[in-house]
């Protein structure tokens, strides 16, 4: 009789972790079929950039800044550096354009991820960068962004917080910054991933201090302002979902009022000039894993959505699928974009150029 219910515990045991499998392979798009999708008259690949992952519009110009690193090694003694570069795009669309290593003299290891941009009141644009400087952990460095140049002006370490992803900047010296996991060790991240553990938070930064936001997430990624500054608009990429948070300018503090679901996990999201937002989607989570091991050698699909916020009393939000590459045969592993009324550019995670898609 023992062996007997013993038998039947382990099979419904058995039966448990099998179905949560599953449904996390589900979850993670394994079936999902997806059917190629094209954007605009000419593709232009911009070569010899390895995942330029994040990218942000420079006010007053037609150019644009894009966050890179090689975040994997082919040889373990290999010592490599990231760096932000300025693209400026080609008259009407009739070549490749200009890219242009804004970092080059940077002396430090320089590992850029998230970054976003700023305007003074004064008309100076500053950028900022999440940097992940190991062993040290995450720090964020702001630049002033002047005559094509960018000239380092603060640091700002983040003490034992680890794994800093993007960035929302309120004031000079006041952000947000995304963690996307709590753990540091490979095998603890990909436990929290596997477990679904909601470890993630956004931190506020004032006043030199770190404060950690309230709310768990799981995998916290691109961040955003929403219609105004008093709502945040944040990707949370296990989840596949859109997370709308009311700002309280006071305090900074962020609350979830809504979420908006999807059809795969959004990395980066950016607003754009007609107010819509352009995001990033990797529609395939299991791919995306196999990519990270052997970025060389294999290839993930990208997918770009625009996303319209509803307002008023209904908040319909609608989004709609803009580019579509199943095999990553164009891009791999997209990670976001950014477009205006004549273009688009499309960052990614691992492949080795980005893409300028002029409509």
């Amino acid at each position: 009789m023992k062996l007997k219910t013993t038998l039947i515990c382990a099979s419904l045991i058995t039966a448990a972790i099998g179905a949560y499998a599953l449904k996390l392979v589900i979850d993670a798009g394994a079936f999902r079929k997806l059917q190629e999708k094209s954007f605009g008259a000419a593709v232009f690949k911009i070569p010899s950039i390895v995942g330029a992952e994040d990218i942000v519009s420079v006010p007053g110009t037609n150019a644009f800044i894009l966050s890179a690193d090689k975040r994997w090694k082919d040889d373990p003694n290999e010592k490599s550096s990231g760096a932000l570069y300025l693209f400026e795009p080609s008259p009407e669309g009739t070549g490749p354009g200009k890219i242009t290593n804004l970092t080059a003299e940077i002396a430090q290891d320089f590992h850029p991820h998230g970054i976003a941009i700023w305007t003074s009141p004064e008309g100076i644009n500053k950028v900022y960068a999440v940097d992940h400087r190991l062993p040290h952990g995450s720090w964020v460095v702001k630049f002033r962004f002047d005559n094509n140049k960018l000239i380092k002006e603060k640091e700002y370490r983040a003490e034992g917080i680890y794994n800093l992803n993007s960035l929302l900047i309120v004031d000079e010296d006041e952000f947000y910054a995304t963690r996307d996991a709590h753990s540091t060790s490979h095998l603890g991240m990909q436990a929290e991933r596997f477990l679904r553990l909601s470890r993630s938070v956004i931190y506020h930064f004032k006043n030199d201090v770190w404060k950690e936001g309230n709310q768990k997430f799981l995998f916290a990624n691109g961040i955003e302002w929403g219609p105004d500054k008093n709502t945040v608009l944040m990707a949370a990429m296990l989840e596949r979902k859109i997370h709308v948070l009311n700002r309280d300018p006071a305090t900074g503090e962020l609350t979830l009022t809504r979420s908006i679901e999807l059809p795969g996990g959004p990395d980066n999201i950016r607003r754009n000039f007609d107010g819509s937002y352009c995001i990033g989607l990797h529609p395939n989570l299991l791919t995306l894993s196999k990519v990270s091991k052997d970025p060389k050698n294999e290839r993930g699909p990208t997918q770009l959505f625009r996303l319209h916020l509803g307002d008023g009393a209904s908040l319909l939000d609608k989004w709609e699928e803009i580019y579509t590459d199943p095999n990553g045969t164009t891009l791999s592993t997209g990670s976001g974009c950014i477009e205006n009324s004549k273009e688009m550019i499309v960052g990614t995670v691992y492949d080795q150029h980005f893409l300028h898609l002029v409509k």
